[in-house]
């Protein structure tokens, strides 16, 4: 660009002696090539441009899953001729990963490469980084039950049927997944209504506690039937435990279930304490002959009354619970 500009003093300089003459046609002449060589200085003029552009993982293992990267996008430079860079399509550039072959670890730096298609010849691109700092985990895929929650606001002397979601299980994935312990999922909750009768709901699963955790599928089909029933009482009961294996104790992820009871009448007198509710270990039991010192699973919930009371069990929501059970 420096050695033109001389030359073109020198140029117009000798145009402005041809046209000083009187023959035309050189100074025609001279006149388009002066157009051309504009139109071409025009054409040679530079642009720069940044844009910002994600960072994309490609090939990940299938046993291993990402728990943190140190940058999700990268600055690309460009430059080039004017009009190129401005008839430029930012899709044809990415800005890509390989973690084909790559294991479980932390701070592990992996290349950037620039993967580009159909860029003109004129146009130079270059990141402001070379490389992406990432950690490794693995990844832990399992199926669980889903636990459908029903709303608080059920009317008196009414009885919700136990619901049931389909998919009865989802899977969830991730790394989180492991350090969560995650044994079953739970709805949101349904809109019980206060009218009896047979419904069908698409509910989300309730991801509240389950962040960083990967769920399908994320939203399930839950029936469920509300029944009207004269003389009925509702009771929080604890929950307790039958025939578990001496050397072994167990914690409960819900202290209490709700017990719904069919009275002889509206001035039978009964109280929570007159109900119990209990898991039963017996066929888990075999499972724990082995010695295993930590067993986690899903048992059902009985319930009765005491002798001597009149009454009789509908119903206990919830009828499956998730229990811990640990060697002393």
């Amino acid at each position: 660009m420096k050695r033109l500009i001389p030359d073109m003093r020198l140029f117009l300089g000798r145009l402005g002696g041809v046209l000083s003459r009187r023959d035309l046609v050189p100074k025609l002449v001279s006149l388009l090539l002066a157009v051309i060589l504009w139109a071409y200085i025009g054409s040679t003029k530079l642009a720069e441009v940044d844009y910002r552009i994600p960072v994309e993982l490609k090939n990940a293992p299938a046993g291993l899953v990402v728990s943190k990267q140190n940058l999700t996008s990268i600055t690309l430079h460009m430059n080039g001729r004017k009009e190129d860079v401005a008839n430029f399509n930012i899709k044809n550039v990415k800005a890509v990963v390989n973690l084909e072959g790559a294991r479980e670890g932390m701070n592990i730096r992996f290349p950037i490469t620039l993967v580009k298609q159909e860029i003109p010849e004129s146009i130079r691109l270059n990141l402001s980084r070379k490389y992406v700092t990432l950690d490794l985990g693995k990844r832990l895929v399992r199926r669980v039950p889903v636990e459908p929650v029903l709303g608080e606001n059920i009317r008196e002397g009414m009885v919700a049927g136990q619901p049931v979601a389909r998919p009865e299980y989802v899977t969830i994935s991730g790394e989180e997944a492991g350090k969560k312990r995650v044994d079953s999922v739970k709805t949101e909750p349904l809109p019980a209504g206060a009218e009896a009768g047979k419904f069908d709901r698409e509910v989300s699963i309730d991801r509240s506690d389950l962040r960083g955790i990967d769920i399908a599928p994320q939203t399930v089909r839950v029936q469920y039937s509300l029944y009207e029933m004269e003389n009925l009482r509702r009771f929080e009961v604890p929950v307790g435990g039958r025939n578990l294996r001496e050397g072994y104790r167990f914690e409960a992820a819900r202290k209490k279930v709700k017990v719904y009871v069919k009275t002889p009448g509206r001035d039978t007198v009964l109280v929570a304490e007159d109900c119990e509710a209990h898991v039963d270990f017996t066929k888990l039991n075999a499972t724990l002959a082995d010695g295993q010192p930590e067993v986690t699973t899903h048992l059902k919930v009985g319930a009765s009354i005491k002798a001597g009371r009149d009454g009789a069990v509908v119903m206990v929501v919830p009828s499956l619970i998730q229990v811990r059970v640990v060697k002393n």
